[in-house]
């Protein structure tokens, strides 16, 4: 299939299953848009300008992050440049989604400024993601111990395959985090490696094996000195951290009254299922999400809907910086292919 042609199937498919998810979301979770409007008629803006305040902040340390793991590559770009590829590539994935995403713009810059092969960059943006993620998950687990939320078969209908009628919310981040430990176990050991390698190429799934591959190979400096991600581990704590607060201050503005720690366990499990392409920059699965989970807290479907909108308006303008940045600095047009 054409290139051109397999994008516009891939963003119709987006299309189409962001509009159902609305449509399930307005139709089965009781949200009421003109209800919604009137909530956030009556907030208090100056949480949102704080909570987008904290993004743009977490966008900054990030990228210092990111600064580390490539210096550790032998990569050496200043801390401002990185921040201009950072948010150009926040721009580009929520404005161009079906065109070119934003890890592509950040791994094309940096190629083009440093000249390093392209494996070690697309382990950076890996290195980067999985500290991310990883402290992300460890938060949603630790806001679910302290804070306890059941989720019913009601809520979860697989649940009822299994016989399940109700479970500790605590199980889905634990799940999580299996895989990841997993994943990044076959990524930095050797022994393991070679088996899924093996396994992959048996099954006719050598584009997986590659990636596997260009991982493995690239990460070999922080197999032998692990030491190198103790920083970047530290900013992506105080990044996640830095995103529960965000959320937790637009609730705030809002007139949502909940747990902190409830906020840590429902922005975790957002933030995870919001990473499946399978909807337009994740609206749809965003709303429902919030919609279902701050439900079983006892927070209105008006009130979150509202809280998820507002906290997708805040991402998108904290990425419009990123098309002025593109517009105005000599920066060279982003190729669709490396």
């Amino acid at each position: 299939m054409d290139k051109n042609v397999k994008k516009r199937v891939i963003f119709i498919f987006k299309l189409v299953v962001t509009v159902l998810l609305l449509f399930y979301l307005f139709h089965t979770k009781g949200v009421n848009l003109k209800k919604s409007v009137e909530i956030l008629a009556r907030s208090n803006y100056i949480y949102f300008f704080l909570s987008l305040f904290l993004l743009l902040f977490g966008q900054f340390i990030c990228s210092y992050r990111w600064k580390v793991i490539l210096k550790a590559m032998d990569i050496d770009i200043s801390l401002f440049r990185l921040f201009q590829f950072y948010l150009i590539g926040m721009f580009f994935s929520l404005f161009l989604p079906s065109i070119v995403g934003g890890d592509f713009v950040k791994i094309f810059y940096v190629k083009e400024e440093s000249g390093k092969p392209i494996s070690y960059i697309i382990a950076s943006i890996y290195l980067e993601r999985a500290t991310g993620f990883f402290f992300l998950i460890l938060y949603g687990i630790f806001g679910a111990l302290m804070y306890k939320i059941n989720i019913t078969s009601k809520e979860i209908p697989l649940l009822s395959n299994f016989g399940i009628r109700e479970i500790d919310i605590v199980y889905i981040p634990i799940f999580f985090l299996l895989l990841f430990v997993l994943v990044n176990i076959v990524v930095f050991t050797s022994g393991l490696y070679n088996i899924a390698i093996k396994m992959l190429n048996r099954l006719n799934l050598k584009k997986f094996s590659e990636k596997i591959s260009i991982l493995h190979d690239a990460t070999r400096i922080f197999r032998n000195k692990p030491s190198v991600l103790i920083v970047p581990l530290v900013i992506s704590a105080i990044n996640i951290f830095f995103v529960s607060v965000e959320n937790y201050l637009i609730g705030i503005g809002i007139g949502i009254k909940a747990s902190f720690y409830a906020y840590m366990i429902i922005i975790s499990l957002m933030s995870t299922v919001v990473m499946l392409p399978i909807s337009i920059n994740g609206i749809g699965l965003r709303e429902n999400i919030f919609v279902v989970l701050f439900s079983l807290i006892g927070v209105d479907p008006n009130s979150s809907f509202s809280l998820s909108l507002i906290s997708f308006l805040v991402v998108v303008l904290s990425a419009l910086p990123g098309g002025v940045v593109y517009s105005l600095l000599k920066t060279k047009p982003v190729p669709e292919e490396i």
